[in-house]
């Protein structure tokens, strides 16, 4: 078989099905004689080293925050930012998180992406992808889960990225090897099409996003030309390019490299209209804040927009979409010593 730059095959890996076991439990209630405060309960909880969830969360929506130096998963209320739990996984997360239509929140990490229920302490799942597993998605017109992978000594072609695919309660998946790329983030259409932001790996200036999909039902990647030039802080390495479907527009959002320094720069989110195998940018959103210090990935939730920012302490911030400017609101998760890598909302209809 002819290898090529964006050539791939499908290949179905035989992988053992497994349960994690939980390791959370009741916590008493907020308020009341005796009980503590919610900053110091949690402080308590955490001291622990157990997953853990406060009384009643399950039916509010929630914020998930994955650092890259811990497998400690923080939990906040939605939209109020309030502090509502952690979860512990066993090893720490490589990149993005995603949700299904159940609300269920999919944490990749090296080699297995943890499957949580909306509020749960005990994943449900986990799902084995043989390379480095970075981002994922939920496919809304089958129930699929894809990872997106760096990197993987299994590849074919060489130590390149791929795409693990892993069908509506399937814990086997479908492979889609590449040549020459690396994969980041990614996200569906609502066709049911695959987007990924990729380095091209074969070049010397590897900060141009390429975008990459993988149509449905197709077993091979095709490049998508942009009508503009995309570029991504590749050498700051704290920050990269989130793919994400808005609900009318396919977006990527990056922090461009500025001349001379790096990872000062806002975010700019490019909302494309595709057709064919050519995107066009239909409008640029940019998000900032008061050091710019941006790091991971943003996540669309309806009218808002999240993004992670790192600078003495870690916070995640929301900004109005895709109107960007200032942030609305900032929640401070403390911690300066932590890399937030990962954020998604695992969203109750009404909230």
């Amino acid at each position: 078989m002819k290898l090529s730059a964006f050539g791939c095959f499908a290949l179905t890996s035989c992988v053992a099905a497994a349960t994690l076991a939980g390791c959370g439990g009741s916590q008493p209630p907020i308020g009341g004689s005796g009980a503590m405060p919610q900053t110091l309960a949690s402080a308590a909880h955490a001291e622990r080293g157990k997953s853990w969830m406060l009384p009643g969360t399950s039916s509010e929506s929630l914020i998930y925050v994955a650092t890259h130096d811990s497998s400690a998963i923080r939990i906040y209320s939605y939209p109020d930012g309030k502090s509502a739990g952690m979860l512990t996984i066993p090893t720490a997360p490589g990149g993005g998180e995603c949700v299904d239509g159940a609300g269920d929140v999919f944490i990749p990490t090296e080699a297995v992406t943890y499957e949580y229920p909306h509020g749960g302490t005990s994943p449900i799942a986990q799902l084995k992808n043989p390379g480095s597993g970075f981002g994922c998605s939920y496919d809304p017109t089958t129930g699929s889960i894809a990872v997106s992978e760096l990197d993987d000594v299994y590849n074919p072609y060489g130590t390149y990225g791929d795409v693990a695919v892993f069908a509506q309660g399937s814990q086997e998946p479908t492979m889609y090897y590449a040549s020459g790329l690396a994969f980041w983030y990614c996200g569906y259409d609502d066709q049911g099409n695959l987007y990924l932001a990729a380095a091209d790996e074969t070049r010397k200036h590897p900060t141009k996003v390429q975008l990459i999909r993988l149509a449905k039902g197709s077993s091979t990647f095709e490049p998508i030309s942009v009508n503009k030039p995309i570029y991504e802080d590749y050498f700051d390495g704290l920050w990269f390019p989130s793919v994400q479907w808005d609900g009318t527009y396919l977006t990527i959002s990056t922090v461009r490299p500025l001349v001379g320094r790096h990872g000062n720069s806002p975010v700019t989110v490019y909302r494309l209209s595709v057709s064919g195998s050519h995107a066009t940018v239909i409008s640029e959103t940019h998000l900032q804040s008061k050091t710019n210090k941006f790091k991971g990935q943003s996540w669309i939730e309806g009218s808002t927009i999240l993004a992670l920012d790192a600078y003495r302490n870690l916070y995640t911030s929301l900004w109005s979409y895709p109107g960007g400017g200032t942030p609305q609101r900032k929640i401070n998760m403390g911690d300066n010593n932590a890399t937030p890598v990962g954020v998604t909302v695992s969203a109750v209809a009404g909230r």
